[in-house]
């Protein structure tokens, strides 16, 4: 039924008459405001309530005498008047059931909203159960009830698709029981229920240094319970291995039983890792382990004796020290004497561990000089630190998780990085560095708007980061990261501002080499004007990073194709047309050889346009341009079966375009003859287009002849057999389109 509410402040009120022993529900299917709904007695006595949003349930109201009954609604919130859905369904009586402990699942199924379920088990006195609960609803509480039907030994809810488990339950005493399932909402499905019979904890033994133990669980909800022995300030470390379990509560009590000493949660499998726990009394401890969930599965348990953190003295240029662990939890404290603002590096190499944490103290004991985190093997370095003040440095080391194993420590002295000056445009200055850590530094002096270009060349280096530096000291020119072999250029650089400028190259890793540097001096771009049409213009570069410009004058829709021949160390270079507003492009490409060829360029605007032409790396070289006014393409006629008709190429980047009419599913075949051409043999392209411009066929030729062979036609219209000559190439062509 739907009820409208007109005016603020009305209530709604639906009655209807009931039976005794009805069983009834209010479902709000419609509603468009927020108020309270609640289905009352003859007497006015509320029997169920719920909200009046979309979708909410009134839970089943059970008719005790016949007599008229009422719906009640008050509107409320934001929107006090608007519309309602309410429908009365009745609801089946509630399932019932038996189940026993240590027995089999139950599944019932609801068929009607509101339906509950009950199952009814037999218990004893001090019996150990648990429960699991299965079911598809969003929302539904489990509550079990004593033999007595008032007390409730647990009451539990949940949302969602999954399972409810009641973790260990105790019963107080014999007799039935009842579990009560009580979804929220119409929700119809399934429900499934496990009550398991819980043995005692599982209890064990464990001594320090002494074997692993297992423990396995049989039912859900048993524990497991281990003790030891230990002495006060004694170091130990526990691992679990677990299979079976995702995750479990662990808990470690003091001799007395009752103090909490560890604890943790802990969810994954393979294995866990206390690190290292230092007792604070004498006595028996109790571990204590609580699966989660309703799972069941095998612990295994290993308590370690940690001893003392192995130690070890470095020397800064001294040789290696190799310190061992030989017990989960044991840490590594080495130990040396350094000077204020000495430079130094640490470098470990690691056999047995994944990963581990590293501190620096300084010579207070406590204060943090450097600290980090690593994973992995292989040889960790630390790059160079200055020390703040003379004393007695200490490196602590905290292996990961329960590995033992070795690390070896290589405390190196830091000489002053390996430095020198550079002149743009002068000789080539080699360095080399010593000792990991040490940098590579050169200084040289620029001036405002100076353009230079830096190569390096290192020898015996993996990775590296290359900086240039402003004369403020903290501005970068220049900033870049490179790993491998060969040569590394920067490509041409303009300084900001007058002043010393500094190159700075910090290898990565333990490496030391040398590095060879060349700061080049680049004057301007070699420019100059072209003409389309007019002739050849060369242009030469002197120094790596200089690049070349042109520019040209062009109209709109002018069409021009450009050829560049480049020798004299040029090979791969960056060719780029722009147009008169110096930023979008008409042609852009990659390419190493000694020439290549723009085809033809329609212009969009007038204007000047800009050729710039970038060498590669440290090339330089000449390069010749030729920029060709390109002429509409040479244009025909023909007709199927007429004489093949010569037509003329006069400029590199014309093509031939020659029509024919055609009709539907009509047979041709397109034939090219190359008459004469420059180069002779030239190679061209022959491309038949449909109507509407697209493709039918597409070749390429090098021979003096060319047939498509038989092409059918797909419509009727106008064809165009276009032949293009690859690259400079002229000369005539003849074309002709027959019958086959």
């Amino acid at each position: 039924m739907t009820l409208n509410i007109a005016a603020a402040g009305q209530f709604g009120l639906i009655q209807f008459d009931a039976t005794a022993g009805r069983r009834l529900a209010a479902q709000v299917t419609a509603s468009s405001f927020g108020s309270a709904v609640q289905i009352l007695g003859p007497d006015a006595s509320v029997l169920g309530s719920t909200s009046a949003s979309v979708g909410s349930f009134a839970d089943t109201a059970v008719i005790t005498q016949a007599g008229t009954y009422s719906v009640f609604i008050a509107p409320g919130g934001n929107s006090p008047t608007g519309s309602i859905t309410i429908k009365l369904v009745d609801v089946p009586p509630d399932l019932t059931g038996a189940i026993t402990v240590g027995g089999g699942p139950v599944s019932l199924t609801t068929a009607g909203a509101g339906q509950n379920a009950s199952l009814t088990f037999t218990g004893t006195a001090n019996e150990r159960i648990s429960l699991s609960t299965q079911a598809s609803a969003c929302s539904w509480t489990v509550t079990l009830l004593g033999p007595d039907k008032r007390g409730q030994i647990y009451s539990g809810g949940f949302c969602g698709t999954g399972t409810l488990f009641t973790d260990v339950l105790v019963l107080p005493q014999a007799g039935t029981y009842t579990i009560l399932f009580d979804p929220s909402g119409a929700f119809t499905g399934t429900a499934t229920f496990t009550l398991y019979d819980v043995p005692p904890d599982l209890t064990g033994t464990l001594t320090a240094g002494g074997g692993t133990v297992p423990m396995t669980t049989t039912a859900p909800g048993q524990n497991m319970s281990l003790t030891f022995s230990g002495t006060a300030n004694q170091s130990i470390s526990l691992t679990t291995e677990a299979s079976g379990f995702s995750c479990w509560d662990m808990k470690v009590l003091q001799p007395g039983g009752t103090t909490q000493f560890y604890s943790t949660q802990y969810c994954g499998g393979g294995m866990f890792f206390t690190d290292v726990l230092i007792l604070p009394s004498s006595g028996t401890y109790t571990i204590l382990i609580n699966p989660s969930s309703f799972q069941t599965g095998t612990l295994k348990f290993t308590l370690y004796n940690v001893p003392p953190d192995a130690t070890g003295t470095l020397t800064p240029g001294g040789s290696a020290t190799a310190v061992t662990t030989t017990a989960p939890g044991q840490n590594m404290t080495l130990t040396f004497n350094g000077t204020a603002n000495q430079r130094i590096n640490l470098t470990t190499q690691n056999s047995g561990f994944s990963c581990w944490d590293m501190k620096v103290l300084q010579p207070d004991g406590t204060t943090q000089f450097y600290s980090t985190s690593y994973c992995g093997g292989g040889t960790f370095f630390t790059d160079v630190l200055v020390l703040p003040l003379s004393g007695t440095y200490t490196v602590k080391i905290n292996p990961g998780s329960f590995q033992v194993g070795t690390l070896t420590l290589t405390l190196f002295n830091v000489p002053p990085d390996a430095s020198a000056t550079i002149s743009p445009g002068g000789s080539a200055v080699s360095l080399t560095t010593t000792v990991p850590g040490q940098n590579f530094s050169l200084t040289f002096t620029g001036a405002a708007n100076q353009r230079v270009s830096l190569l390096t060349q290192p020898s015996g280096l993996y990775c590296w980061n290359t900086t240039i530096v402003q004369p403020n000291g903290t501005s970068q020119v220049y900033g870049r990261s490179d790993c491998g072999s060969g040569t590394f250029f920067s490509d041409i650089l303009v300084l900001p501002v007058a002043g010393t400028y500094t190159i700075q190259l910090n290898p990565s890793g333990v490496y030391t080499g040398s590095v060879t540097f060349n700061l080049y001096d680049v004057p301007a771009d070699a420019s100059a004007t072209v003409t389309p049409g007019g002739g050849t213009v060369s242009l030469t570069t002197t120094a790596p990073g200089q690049n070349i410009g042109l520019t040209f004058a062009g109209a709109a829709n002018e069409r021009v194709s450009l050829l560049t021949q480049v020798s004299g160390g040029l090979n791969c270079l960056t060719l780029t047309v722009l147009q008169p507003n110096g930023t979008t492009q008409v042609y852009n490409n990659n390419n190493c050889g000694s020439s290549w060829f723009t085809d033809v360029l329609t212009l969009p605007v007038a204007g000047t346009y800009a050729i710039a032409l970038n060498p590669s790396s440290t090339s330089t070289g000449t390069a010749a341009f030729t920029l060709y006014d390109v002429p509409q393409d040479t244009a025909g006629t023909t007709t199927i079966g007429q004489v093949a008709a010569n037509y003329d190429v006069t400029v590199p980047g014309q093509a031939i375009q020659v029509t024919f009419t055609g009709t539907a599913s009509q047979s041709v075949t397109v034939s090219v003859g190359r008459v004469s051409s420059t180069p002779s043999g030239a190679c061209y392209n022959i491309t038949t287009k449909k109507p509407d411009g697209s493709t039918l066929r597409g070749d390429g030729s090098c021979n003096n002849g060319y047939s498509s062979g038989s092409l059918t036609l797909p419509t009727s219209g106008t064809y165009t057999v276009v032949v293009d000559p690859t690259s400079t190439s002229i000369g005539t062509f003849s074309v002709g389109v027959s019958t086959p």
